[in-house]
């Protein structure tokens, strides 16, 4: 392109030589990125006229009113809509300072905040938009606010909707945003709302069941899951993660109630990686299922099959503890050698963890489930494991297994 544009410059290409071989799909940053290079080198004429040619986007405008100095092209630049426009060259800080210091307007402390966004200057980015106050009327410059505040950003995404209530992204966001504060129930009306409005879209099917999981309601999760066709895409996982944790609580739903053959099947269930939700199983040796065979196994012992609670125990415990880091796993362990009749080497097990990481909640909570006290699940652990190990030792089921 470079090439090309100095043989117009030269007089030995017409302008269509040079443009017609522009076709990425957002055409005018090849025409700033040369603009940017001439302007670098100290000519500004050349830059100006590269960006005569490229399409008139608001940034386009600003550069060539900056270049020129001309107070007419900033005033096209205020009116051009700053949609697919996304700044974030560091040279393009001297032409929005410039205008900011030119006329009264939003656009260039906006457009100032995406750059400084993109170089990680949030504290920057958030001054930037506390400039621009309550004027931008565009969804874009509504949203921005949320993905740089310090805190809630519930008003800025809920206008951002108003302005656009065909874009779907702004219900996924205020969704994540009320799971962020905590209050589940809010983004299920959020998701919910969103997802009959866009039926298709997967990414909002996925947020409702979410937030169906995280106000208890399992069954609707599961069902909801069971309907949804997930196209595969490269390292998520989350379509069959959300799968397992709705078949894995309503096991732990059913124990609680006494079902266990029912239990049995839905922890089945929870073991599969159906293809319709878009990822494959990995390799055997990738796949950790002691949360399964831990619920497996009381399930076994409420059927009176001491037996295949014991091959259920067999599987968690050819597992080896790990030497630091432990988790939720370890836990698990220690209460399957507990079950197991191992429980010198079960309390040796916990007794260590709490010794390498004194104020680590998990060891806290687990001895005292553990030792038959089971406390209240406390908020920093309401990770899928934990729940299901506070759901099984609320069922009350024996904690060691009959003599063979």
């Amino acid at each position: 392109h470079f090439a090309r544009f100095e043989q117009y410059l030269r007089g030995k290409a017409r302008p269509k030589g040079f443009t017609g071989l522009i076709r990425n799909e957002l055409r005018h940053e090849t025409f700033l990125e040369l603009a940017a290079w001439y302007h670098g080198v100290g000519l500004d004429g050349n830059a100006a006229k590269v960006l005569d040619l490229a399409p008139p986007t608001a940034e386009v405008l600003y550069w060539l009113a900056y270049l020129r100095r001309d107070t007419n092209t900033l005033a096209r630049a205020e009116a051009a809509s700053p949609e697919f426009v996304f700044p974030f060259r560091a040279e393009s800080i001297a032409v929005f300072e410039w205008a900011t210091q030119q006329r009264p307007a939003w656009q260039p402390h906006y457009f100032l905040a995406l750059i400084r966004w993109h170089l990680g200057d949030l504290a920057e980015a958030r001054q930037l938009l506390a400039a621009c106050g309550d004027e931008p009327q565009r969804p874009r410059s509504a949203e921005l606010p949320a993905e740089v505040a310090e805190g809630d950003a519930t008003r800025d995404l809920q206008r951002a909707a108003q302005f656009d209530p065909a874009q779907w992204r702004y219900g996924v966001m205020l969704a994540r945003q009320h799971l962020k504060r905590g209050d589940p129930a809010a983004a299920l009306t959020v998701a919910t709302d969103y997802a009959r409005r866009f039926p298709a879209n997967d990414v909002l099917a996925l947020l409702r069941a979410k937030a169906l999981l995280l106000t208890g309601q399992h069954r609707a999760a599961a069902e909801l899951l069971a309907s949804l066709h997930v196209l595969p895409s490269e390292g998520t996982t989350e379509a069959r993660a959300l799968y397992h944790e709705a078949h894995l609580l309503l096991a732990v739903d059913r124990l609680q109630a006494g079902a266990y053959d029912e239990a049995l099947r839905l922890v089945g269930t929870a073991r599969q990686w159906p293809e319709r939700l878009g990822s494959g199983k990995p390799y055997p040796a990738d796949v950790d299922e002691r949360l399964e065979d831990w619920v497996t196994c009381q399930c076994q012992l409420g059927r009176k099959a001491p037996a295949d609670a014991r091959q259920a125990l067999a599987r968690i415990l050819v597992i080896p503890a790990r030497t630091k880091g432990q988790g939720t796993g370890d836990l698990i362990r220690a209460l399957a050698l507990k079950q197991s009749g191992r429980v010198a080497e079960a309390e040796q097990l916990l007794k260590d963890w709490q010794a390498q990481d004194p104020g680590s909640e998990l060891a806290k909570w687990g001895a005292e489930t553990f030792a038959g006290r089971p406390a209240p699940l406390p908020a920093s652990l309401q990770n899928l494991d934990c729940r299901v190990l506070a759901g099984v030792g609320a069922a009350g089921l024996p904690s060691d297994l009959p003599p063979r």
